[in-house]
């Protein structure tokens, strides 16, 4: 049978490991990866930077003169001018694609940001058009900038190819996610139902 200091010794030990994996769970920055979710369909998607900054949220839309139009209608109160003048202002340098989806997400959920990783994925037995924003993040982080003014973040347009969805309604869903090394921060935002074709 072990002695007192032996049993004083582990139980020491033990606590000291303990209060390690905590501090290590909520200090330590895990490894940022894509996102899989079980039965899904990872896609390939395309992004487009529009000329000039353009905010707030795009419907879903099979038709980029749509997309146009959207954009168009947020800034004026008039209705759409023809396509033709949008889109010299509007992503001139895209045409019309057959089997393409566009969707709008703010820049921040864009691949080529400084902290976020992007991938989309799609849910045969949902319906569901997932686009995954997330970063890895430890649970406790030391602030490290200045506070300032913050930039409204412009809204970058996806194309996405629509030839491995299946004609139908489909939901739309943007996943924010915040991965931690012990348990991740999920946010679902529905972007619109769309009915491909």
């Amino acid at each position: 049978m072990p002695n007192k200091q032996t049993l004083k010794w582990i139980a020491s030990l033990s606590t000291s490991i303990v209060v390690a994996l905590v501090l290590a769970g909520t200090c330590i920055t895990p490894a940022d990866h894509d996102i899989h979710s079980p039965g899904a369909l990872a896609i390939n998607v395309s992004i487009a930077f529009a000329e000039g900054p353009v905010f707030g949220s795009i419907r879903p839309s099979q038709s980029l003169a749509d997309v146009r139009c959207q954009v168009w209608q947020r800034n004026s109160r008039s209705s759409c001018p023809d396509d033709a003048v949008l889109s010299k202002t509007f992503w001139p340098r895209l045409t019309q694609t057959p089997k393409t989806l566009y969707v709008g997400v703010p820049s921040s959920c864009d691949p080529y940001d400084y902290v976020v990783g992007f991938n989309v994925e799609y849910l045969r037995s949902e319906r569901a058009l997932i686009f995954h924003c997330h970063l890895a993040a430890p649970w406790i982080a030391l602030p490290t900038g200045a506070h300032g003014v913050v930039m409204l973040p412009s809204t970058a347009l996806v194309l996405l190819p629509t030839s491995a969805i299946s004609p139908g309604i489909l939901r739309v869903v943007r996943d924010d996610r915040i991965e931690h090394l012990i348990g991740d921060q999920t946010t679902e935002t529905e972007l619109g139902i769309v009915t491909i074709t």
